[in-house]
């Protein structure tokens, strides 16, 4: 009676650590900048499209709000309806990001609209993802 408790304490404990414990773990890094392509109806001179991918305006895990809007994409003033391919709706600026085909999958994603002191009117106020 004794071998057949031990025997199932075994396979429980077994069971428990192969199963149980045996969960993966991922962590999450940011795609490298050069996997994406970034193309924009227009950027406002000194505020290029690229700003959105390289870093800029962020430390760590804020966004800084910068007085003269530096380190953000700005669109110039779009005075006609545009669209980006045949696929995209019809609106006043657009904004593609492409990935490359290593990166197969996104797990999260951080979108900041416009963040400039004394200008808040300057973000979108409808966007299709």
């Amino acid at each position: 009676m004794k071998s057949y408790k031990f025997f199932i304490c075994i396979l429980y404990i077994l069971f428990y650590e192969n199963f149980v414990f045996s969960q993966k773990t991922e962590i999450y890094t940011q795609i490298p900048a050069e996997y994406i392509q970034v193309t924009a109806s227009s950027s406002f001179p000194r505020f290029p499209a690229t700003a959105i991918i390289d870093g800029s305006g962020m430390i760590g895990e804020t966004h800084e709000s910068q007085r003269q809007g530096l380190n953000m994409w700005l669109s110039e003033i779009s005075t006609q309806a545009v669209r980006a391919n045949e696929h995209t709706p019809e609106g006043a600026i657009w904004l593609m990001l492409e990935l490359d085909d290593k990166i197969d999958r996104i797990d999260n994603i951080r979108i900041w609209n416009h963040n400039q002191n004394f200008f808040t009117n300057r973000g979108l106020k409808k966007v299709y993802l």
